[in-house]
């Protein structure tokens, strides 16, 4: 029986992208771009990028391979620091390194050599929203912009035999 876990095989080689590219210049990326884990959220740091898992419809691609689509949701955060302005700016800035490292970069594409892997394609279905400070639905007072992405993963996996 196999017993490797092809998830968690991609949401982890998107979380060392997202880590070791540089041009993120993160504060303190273990906090910062993680997997299911928002706890750090009101500590401070500018940007963020955490992992859920999605859907993965597969199906069969020859005899002995499935052909798989992960679904790896990145929700992408962006701290309100001053002005509404400057808060998208800072917002669309980050996204725009996002989807540049996954959709154009051949790392990004490939997941890193990731074996098994033909593509990736980042896509966000819909709009960013304002999440509120500290997380009360009453308050007006915005801490983040946020938007979630869906990176789409096609990876080809040998049944077993």
């Amino acid at each position: 029986m196999i017993t490797t876990d092809y998830f968690d095989l991609c949401e982890s080689s998107v979380i060392t992208l997202l880590q070791d590219t540089a041009q993120f210049n993160w504060v303190n990326k273990e906090k910062q771009v993680a997997k299911s884990n928002d706890v750090f959220l009101d500590q401070g740091f500018d940007s963020f990028a955490l992992t859920y898992p999605g859907a993965f419809p597969s199906g069969f691609a020859g005899t002995d391979v499935l052909s798989v689509q992960w679904e790896v949701l990145i929700d992408l955060l962006v701290r309100w620091k001053n002005t509404e302005d400057q808060a998208w700016r800072d917002f669309k800035a980050f996204r725009s390194l996002v989807f540049n490292l996954f959709n154009l970069s051949y790392e990004g594409r490939k997941l890193n050599r990731l074996a098994g892997v033909t593509d990736a394609v980042l896509t966000a279905p819909d709009r960013p929203r304002y999440i509120p400070l500290n997380r009360d639905p009453a308050s007006d007072i915005v801490s983040h912009i946020a938007q979630v992405t869906i990176l789409t993963v096609t990876m080809t996996i040998n049944k077993e035999e």
